[in-house]
């Protein structure tokens, strides 16, 4: 590998909410396009290993007003 070439790592999120309200999963896919993630599928979101997305990423998985769900 040369100096100009660099390995990109990739973080895979996997989230499962809750169908119903849709809200939840619409806020959900609205702050995942806003830090740039790419969908895979449905529920599965990947990202580049950088610091900001990283910070992104590491913000709770539920809230206490928020509805049951996984990340």
């Amino acid at each position: 590998m040369t100096s100009a070439e660099q390995v990109m790592r990739w973080l895979i999120l996997v989230i499962k909410l809750p169908a119903d309200p849709s809200r939840h999963r619409v806020a959900v896919w609205r702050e995942l396009r806003k830090i740039g993630a790419l969908s895979l599928g449905q529920g599965i979101w990947a990202v580049p290993e950088v610091p900001v997305f990283a910070a992104a990423c590491s913000v709770p998985s539920h809230s206490p007003t928020a509805p049951a769900g996984r990340a």
